[in-house]
């Protein structure tokens, strides 16, 4: 500002995160090789962005390996501090039989982690990741172990993959509530995820025995080839994602009240407390403009406006990803309508994807 020359910024420093996929036959050789696999084969700093420098392996275990020796500088200009954990191990469990239940399996291993979880720490390893394959190819069960809770599981994540976590927005829920996941419950969709949350504490005066349901859906799809094609996807694939949600809190409802013993209130009208939640990232991106995508959004929400009623919804909050012109308006943007979206896609000589975000 005030006309001097604008002098461009440096990137900032962000420590580099290792990741480290390890496949197991047996649970058997995985209890037996772990140690063996993070002294040999963990080895963050002989990797580059182009992938292992062969010229820089050794059979030597790494230098991280429960060294003292660390970087010269401990923190970054923005504040990020290179000795918190940062790097990821996955644990995938390939059995052709089922030997033993994913129950027995997932104790083993916690105990084999928490065994090991001073070597974790020492290796900077923020998150391990237990990955069960099922033998007749079904959906495969996920458990995460986190530095932060002391390696134990992080049961909001459980039987979800953790990148997944971050499309639908997870660890937004925890900034103002204690959030617990429905866990073995009456949902069978593995891309819907119910929540109850209780709001935490803020002063005396705060309510905090008001719960609240938290829907989390994924919606996805393939390729789309037109705009026709698009509007069709929403009005049929996240219009069936919507209903699974209702059906899915309704079932949340009644089995939280069968496995605690306490009912969930219903308000004055017979029907629950207005003040659930329905969050749904569309993963495909689709060929529309804002005020299109809108538009389709708002016909779908009226549809369904009375059963969302029913079970208790007071918003519903869609994320998008649209093509639009490159010198269309860009940037997020929430809507509350039809009403509220900007000008539609203009003619340009090339697509590029804009987010987009709607209550």
């Amino acid at each position: 500002r005030g006309g001097g020359t604008a002098a461009a910024l440096p990137d900032p420093d962000y420590p580099r995160r290792y990741t480290l996929y390890t496949i197991f036959y047996s649970l058997t050789e995985l209890e037996a090789r772990f140690f063996e696999v993070l002294k040999a084969k963990f080895r963050p700093e002989e990797c580059s962005q182009e992938g292992l420098d062969t010229l820089r392996c050794s059979p030597s275990p790494s230098k991280t390996f429960l060294s003292d020796d660390g970087p010269d500088s401990t923190q970054s200009d923005n504040g990020i501090d290179f000795n918190d954990p940062v790097h990821v191990l996955n644990l995938i469990l390939c059995t052709s039989t089922r030997s033993c239940k994913d129950e027995q399996i997932q104790e083993r291993v916690a105990l084999l982690i928490q065994n090991h979880k001073i070597l974790l720490l020492s290796l900077k390893i923020s998150r391990v990741t237990l990955i069960i394959l099922r033998p007749d190819g079904g959906y495969p069960a996920f458990h995460t172990f986190r530095d932060r809770l002391d390696y134990q599981e992080d049961l909001i994540y459980r039987h979800l993959n953790p990148p997944r976590a971050f499309i639908i927005e997870i660890g937004r829920l925890s900034v103002n509530y204690d959030v617990d996941h429905v866990l073995d419950g009456p949902v069978s969709n593995r891309h819907i995820r119910i929540y109850i949350a209780t709001q935490k504490k803020n002063g005396e005066s705060s309510r905090t025995d008001m719960k609240r349901f938290f829907v989390r859906s994924m919606v996805l799809g393939r390729v789309m080839a037109d705009a026709e094609d698009s509007i069709a996807f929403l009005r049929h694939d996240l219009e069936q994602m919507i209903q699974e949600s209702c059906e899915s809190l309704a079932l949340s409802k009644g089995y939280i009240e069968r496995s605690t013993g306490k009912e969930v209130a219903y308000n004055r009208f017979g029907t629950l407390q207005m003040c659930n939640h329905m969050f749904l990232a569309v993963l495909p991106h689709l060929l529309l403009s804002r005020h299109e995508a809108i538009a389709v959004l708002q016909e779908v929400a009226d549809r369904h406006f009375r059963r969302l009623r029913q079970v208790g919804v007071i918003e519903v909050e869609v994320t998008l990803t649209l093509m639009e012109q490159e010198h269309s308006a860009q940037g997020h943007m929430r809507g509350g309508g039809a009403g509220g979206g900007g000008a539609g896609g203009q003619e340009g000589p090339g697509m590029q994807p804009t987010r987009l975000r709607v209550v």
